[in-house]
């Protein structure tokens, strides 16, 4: 039986990507998991933002309600 060498560039060409499977098959679950630990708490301040805004909103809109109620010598300002 005849032996098939390899050259030592072919070797290490081997070698590197025997090493890189195990990175490459990892990277995504890793990747997946750590996206949805960060996107979970970012989504949920935009969400306490939103709502504060509307609140502000709210208020503000009922503001000028009662400053056109002061006009009218219903409500004074102090």
């Amino acid at each position: 039986m005849k032996r098939i060498y390899f050259p030592l560039a072919n070797k290490a060409l081997l070698a590197f990507f025997v090493a890189l499977l195990p990175i490459l098959a990892v990277f995504p679950i890793t990747y997946r998991s750590n996206k949805n630990h960060i996107e979970k708490p970012v989504l949920e301040d935009l969400r306490t933002i939103a709502d504060e805004r509307e609140g502000l909103f709210f208020l503000e809109s009922k503001r000028k309600e009662i400053a056109g109620l002061a006009d009218n010598g219903i409500v004074k300002e102090k």
